[in-house]
């Protein structure tokens, strides 16, 4: 279900009568220089481009916000700009589990779930209630294919590729999206918004987790369920007892930094066990993964390929795909074994799977192993 609360109109539109007609696109605007850009290039191709940005939580940062830059952006290129209050939605399906995932000991990826079940299903709605005929946004990705037959591509640019969190679309989605910005690079898109003017200054880039404003997971957390946050043993693989840690969700496996641990030879985070309230750490030849387990598959056309099929996967957001064989078990499980160890997968995380550039699906890491 779309998570929108509410519809508003902003200012903007000067040039809308002129653009009647022609195709609409309704194009997220978060007021930064990749939607920005994304909406100019779209306006560019003859498409009727409305602005949508989506209000996803309280003014919490100090400068313009997310709404006025998108404002400044929309009025520049002439295009209409409604700014949709996903607050409610965005907390229930977003936050909250999020946060629940940290105290459960794993370690989430609210971006994957942020845009299969919010933001273009509320971009979707949108499109619905005026008439649009598609959806885009600014993720440095491509949508391939024709007709009924959709799919991903990474992006052009292999240091921004987005594809990773676009792992959950379906094909209600997939067959009304366009993601302009995928086959540029991104200094490109950057000269490309910076000359829309003054009124459409990008905001500054962020590579944080968006509610989070710069801050840290775990102020959120202790804040939300303090509960969690109580001290407890931090132990190696054979139980020993190697001091203690200031609570389970304040780490994540794979984690070496902040153990307070000495050590002569560098400690990592290997599992969480939050039923004993655990921390259990290894050296580094434990801290590595070569197989994984993946629950919550979804295959974005429909299937894998096989039950048992060679192919590239990410175990995180910025790696480059590993080879790996790729074995689907019965219901919405598979087992991946990669070709060389990578650094220890985290419980919780995505683990994606591509065929050269196509993004084949993905499924959530329930255990990752040397």
């Amino acid at each position: 279900m779309p998570c929108a609360d509410r519809l508003c109109v902003m200012k903007g539109g000067k040039d809308q009568e002129k653009m009647r007609g022609k195709e609409a696109v309704v194009v997220g605007m978060s007021g930064g220089s990749d939607s920005s850009a994304a909406a100019c290039l779209l306006r560019e191709e003859g498409y009727r481009v409305i602005g949508v940005t989506l209000r996803l939580f309280g003014a919490e940062k100090k400068g313009r916000s997310p709404e006025e830059a998108a404002a400044g952006a929309a009025r520049e290129l002439g295009v209409r700009h409604l700014v949709v209050d996903l607050r409610k939605g965005f907390r229930r399906q977003v936050v909250l589990p999020f946060i629940d995932a940290y105290c459960r000991g794993r370690t989430p990826n609210p971006c994957v779930v942020c845009n299969a079940l919010c933001k273009l299903p509320a971009l979707l709605d949108v499109a619905d209630e005026l008439g649009a005929e598609y959806v885009a946004t600014g993720h440095y990705a491509m949508v391939g294919g024709e007709g009924g037959c959709r799919f991903i591509l990474r992006g052009r640019d292999r240091s921004k590729d987005q594809s990773y969190v676009l792992w959950r679309l379906t094909g209600d989605v997939l067959s009304r999206l366009r993601l302009p910005v995928g086959g540029h690079l991104k200094e490109e898109v950057r000269r490309l918004a910076l000359q829309l003017g003054s009124n459409a200054r990008p905001l500054p880039e962020s590579r944080d987790i968006c509610f989070l404003f710069g801050g840290d997971y775990r102020e959120l957390i202790s804040r939300e369920r303090p509960e969690v946050m109580r001290p407890g043993p931090v132990v190696d693989a054979g139980g020993r007892m190697l001091g203690m840690h200031r609570g389970i969700a304040a780490y994540t496996v794979g984690q070496r930094r902040g153990l307070s641990i000495a050590s002569p030879r560098p400690l990592y985070v290997i599992a969480i066990e939050p039923e004993r309230n655990l921390v259990v750490v290894g050296g580094r030849e434990e801290a590595v993964t070569r197989r994984i387990s993946a629950v919550g598959a979804h295959w974005l056309e429909g299937g894998p390929p096989s039950r048992r099929f060679y192919a590239q996967v990410k175990v995180r957001y910025q790696m480059e795909p590993v080879p790996a064989e790729v074995a689907v078990e019965s219901g919405d499980s598979f087992l991946v074994e990669l070709e060389e160890p990578v650094p220890a997968a985290a419980p919780g995380q995505s683990v994606v799977v591509y065929e050269g550039e196509v993004l084949l699906g993905g499924g959530i890491i329930e255990r990752g192993w040397p």
